[in-house]
């Protein structure tokens, strides 16, 4: 089974540990369905991985571009687009 690095708010799987106080809050008030806008979180376990191999690997980056992709289509927006721009915001944890 491969190791899941990125989640998104909706997630029920995440869990503090692998998220964060910030994520788990989040992912929390999304599921109350709060107006939180769409996102996604990358675990620590991405983050201790690219502090090991000095990049990030091809599992990690699919699953960005993935959960990426499902936020672009979901509100009609693209990274990158000219005409309806996707506009991202990167928090780290503290």
């Amino acid at each position: 089974m491969a190791i899941k690095y990125v989640y998104d708010f909706f997630d029920k799987t995440t869990n503090l540990n692998l998220v964060g106080e910030k994520g788990e809050n989040l992912a929390s008030m999304t599921q109350l369905n709060l107006p939180v806008p769409l996102g996604m979180i990358v675990s620590t376990e991405a983050c201790n991985k690219y502090k090991k191999d000095g990049v990030l690997s091809e599992a990690i980056l699919s699953q960005l571009w993935r959960n990426l992709k499902n936020i672009e289509e979901e509100i009609d927006l693209g990274l990158g687009d000219m005409e309806k721009p996707l506009l991202v915001s990167v928090r780290t944890s503290s």
